[in-house]
């Protein structure tokens, strides 16, 4: 094993550093470091007012995934995207809505209504009731039909 051996060059042409007590005018190359704190802030406001802008529209039919028979209409699966209220026709393209199937809005999470119109709509186990990452869902307002 070779021994380990340092050699010091001096270096031409860099200034020495300024004296603390005298004031030198500003470099142009020399740049503004922003202090942590408020580069920290400015990030969170970013996000916070991103969560706040993203949900653009309410949840519709677009938001819907189903099965169309020509006779019934089942609804399979709720998107991950739909937020705030849906409204669940009692019919779509004029055929009757007959059921809701279980888990079909396991991934719906940012929902915070739901409205199912007619009165004739099974619903699956569960189909409601649980997320698939966030245990049991929480709507604000949950209107059956009577």
């Amino acid at each position: 094993m070779r021994p380990l051996s340092l050699r010091f060059q001096s270096v031409k042409n860099v200034p020495n550093p300024p004296d603390p007590g005298k004031s030198s005018p500003p470099s142009p190359l020399r740049q503004k470091q922003i202090p942590a704190n408020i580069v920290k802030v400015a990030f969170f406001l970013f996000l916070l007012a991103a969560m706040t802008l993203a949900p653009l529209h309410g949840a519709d039919l677009s938001d819907l995934t189903y099965e169309n028979s020509g006779d019934e209409i089942i609804i399979i699966r709720c998107s991950s995207s739909a937020t705030g209220s849906l409204v669940i026709p009692s019919a779509i393209e004029g055929i009757p809505v007959t059921s809701i199937a279980g888990f079909a809005f396991g991934s719906s999470n940012l929902l915070t209504q739901v409205t199912i119109s007619s009165p004739d709509t099974f619903i699956g186990n569960q189909a409601l009731g649980v997320t698939e990452s966030c245990g049991p869902v929480s709507y604000t307002h949950l209107t059956l039909p009577t």
